[in-house]
């Protein structure tokens, strides 16, 4: 079975990685383990070009392990398989995995959203669990008249969770609500 999971998609400066470290910070606190996936389209940077890290990973090697006090740090080439469930495998014995990105792939996501503009995203994706929108007058231009009508537009009738994007607290127990569910449902997307 695919260990839980749930991708915080949308665009750029919406504050999804912003929400995500916070929520991961939250479930670890409250005693999870916890993975992270973060998918990057533009090609990974080890930001110490010229280092021994670089260079074996330039040389080619299928995986480098950095070891240090702090931790370790793989790097791995892709599996064989593209699949996101190939890569999710690393995860074996987590809690759960928050991944960050991945909204082509089919798997329960959470929007991130701050602007008009940036919920239209949901018009295009399958498998949106939640919303996360500002709820604070002021943050963003969006307000329940906006969700209201996308909700609307998007899955008329379907009963949506639609969360405090200010309140990580609130977004954390949602996911951990949704682990249990998908525990409890045998869910391995």
């Amino acid at each position: 079975m695919t260990v839980p999971h749930v991708a915080f998609v949308g665009y750029s400066g919406s504050g999804k990685t912003t929400v995500a470290v916070q929520v991961a910070a939250r479930l670890k606190a409250g005693g999870l383990r916890v993975g992270v996936l973060k998918h990057d389209v533009h090609g990974m940077s080890l930001g110490s070009s010229g280092k021994d890290t670089d260079h074996y990973w330039r040389s080619g090697a299928d995986r480098v392990v950095l070891d240090s006090p702090d931790g370790l740090l793989m790097l791995q080439r892709p599996p064989a398989s593209s699949e996101l469930a190939a890569k999710l495998a690393f995860f074996a014995g987590m809690d759960v995995v928050l991944l960050e990105g991945y909204k082509r792939e089919p798997v329960p996501k959470i929007l991130v959203a701050r602007t008009r503009q940036q919920l239209e995203l949901g018009l295009e994706l399958t498998g949106l669990a939640a919303l996360a929108v500002p709820f604070d007058a002021g943050d963003g231009e969006l307000d329940n008249k906006d969700w209201n009508a996308f909700l609307n537009q998007a899955e008329p009738g379907k009963a949506w969770d639609v969360l405090n994007l200010n309140n990580p607290d609130e977004i954390a127990e949602w996911v951990k609500a949704f682990i249990n569910r998908s525990k409890g449902e045998g869910e391995t997307s």
